[in-house]
């Protein structure tokens, strides 16, 4: 908590996600994973009070911050939210993981605004209960491909030694792109999507991003194919596409069975110990801000029929293409050869969707996400991750649900470290 959860993020590359979270775009990362897990509403089961962690992690959040956390997963498709734990441990190993009250037993500031969570929840009722999450793009996760991933790591620890969180890495950094690119994500699992028809997937998702997706066998791959055929925006990265079901590296230039689709091949890659700079191709809509880069990783990949979109700012890298992207039937394969840092991957998504609707041009540490209640209506979720107050600009009228005030379409406020549960009662613009 503290300023681990202001915008711009705290973390600047590999914060994130790992046994807990932190920086905003993780609550909605973790959300996505746990929707995902039967593309159903879930229950989180602990969510720190005080603090949590060790003696010497100590920070309980400012102000505002646990209804931040607890609405952005209830945004996300969270049905019930739960605290570790109601009154702080007095001895052993989680002396120190602050409880709703404290050591005293004395309900104070943390117990306050759980309360206020709680009669806010009741508020909402049955509005905000079984929501299903809106989503912009959908990203594939693979589980074998975390194992294997974890098992052989592609990448290196700051010491030189194996990351064994290289396909969290992998997906985490094109997650953050979307989420800093003002877009909400749907993750689906590899063997959910390859499940239903790709034409039908393309229609309901048509961006889909399948980074560090490893381990595949050849009915998946044959259906990003036809994915992209029908129309879909198939987007792969590092390690995609390069093994079998059993792990084994496949017999045939990277990605397998994929190249001639996505007019682009390599055979080569290598890690990086610097942030590799990008620039982009003349003639394409790709915008490329100061500070894009690559890191972690490179492939050295070759254009054939593919556009190059950017290439590496290196004298022996910039003979590689960075970014390729070629048309695929009716859709579209892109190819990125290296991780993006969060410069990189805003862009990168901003180009994917450049036509973000109305709520996606909010002010810096402002983010909006939406959902659909079970009977339809159209609920916004509005947060403000900074200490400034905003102007926003809602494009509909809205009904704020915790205090039944009335907002038309125009400039509204955003109050520091505050929350927003919005129902819309107007009409989106086309």
């Amino acid at each position: 908590m503290q300023d681990h959860l202001a915008l711009p993020a705290w973390a600047q590359q590999d914060g994130g996600q790992h046994w807990a979270s932190q920086d905003p775009w993780t609550f909605y990362r973790v959300a996505g994973r746990m929707y995902s897990s039967r593309q159903e509403p879930f229950f989180v089961t602990e969510t720190n009070a005080l603090a949590i962690g060790p003696s010497w992690v100590n920070q309980p959040g400012y102000d505002g911050q646990w209804r931040q956390a607890a609405w952005a997963l209830v945004a996300r498709g969270a049905s019930m939210i739960e605290y570790w734990h109601w009154r702080t441990l007095v001895f052993g190993a989680e002396t120190y993981w602050g409880g709703v009250l404290p050591h005293s037993g004395r309900p104070g500031r943390t117990y306050r605004e759980i309360a206020r969570i709680g009669a806010e929840l009741e508020r909402a009722g049955d509005l905000v209960a079984n929501l299903v999450p809106d989503a912009d793009i959908a990203m594939l996760y693979s589980h074998p491909s975390k194992w294997a991933l974890a098992a052989q790591p592609a990448l290196a620890a700051p010491d030189g030694g194996p990351d064994g969180r290289s396909y969290e890495a992998i997906f985490d950094a094109f997650y953050r792109g979307a989420f800093e690119a003002g877009l909400q994500t749907r993750v689906l699992h590899a063997g959910q999507a390859v499940a239903e028809d790709a034409a039908e997937i393309a229609n309901r998702h048509p961006v889909l991003v399948a980074a560090g997706l490893y381990v595949t066998d050849d009915a998946t791959l044959d259906w990003l194919a036809a994915y992209a055929e029908a129309g879909g925006h198939l987007v792969l990265g590092p390690r995609s596409c390069y093994a079998d079901h059993e792990a084994r590296a496949c017999r045939d230039v990277q990605p397998a069975r994929l190249a001639h689709a996505a007019g682009a091949w390599y055979d080569e890659f290598s890690n990086l110990d610097a942030e590799l700079p990008l620039q982009a191709a003349d003639g394409f809509p790709l915008t490329l801000p100061e500070g894009a880069a690559g890191t972690r990783w490179a492939d050295g990949l070759h254009a054939d029929s593919a556009d190059v979109l950017a290439s590496y700012d290196h004298p022996h890298f910039g003979q590689f293409a960075a970014i390729t992207t070629h048309r695929h039937g009716q859709g579209r394969i892109t190819y990125v050869g290296t991780i993006p840092n969060p410069a990189l991957g805003q862009a990168l998504f901003r180009w994917l969707l450049p036509d973000a609707e109305p709520w996606a041009l909010l002010p810096a540490g402002v983010t909006v996400s939406g959902a659909a209640a079970t009977d339809g209506r159209r609920i916004r979720f509005l947060h403000n991750w900074t200490w400034q107050e905003s102007t926003v600009t809602v494009p509909v009228a809205l009904r704020d649900v915790l205090d039944d005030t009335e907002h038309e379409a125009g400039a509204g406020t955003a109050f520091p470290w505050d929350v927003r549960v919005l129902l819309e009662t107007g009409v989106h613009p086309s």
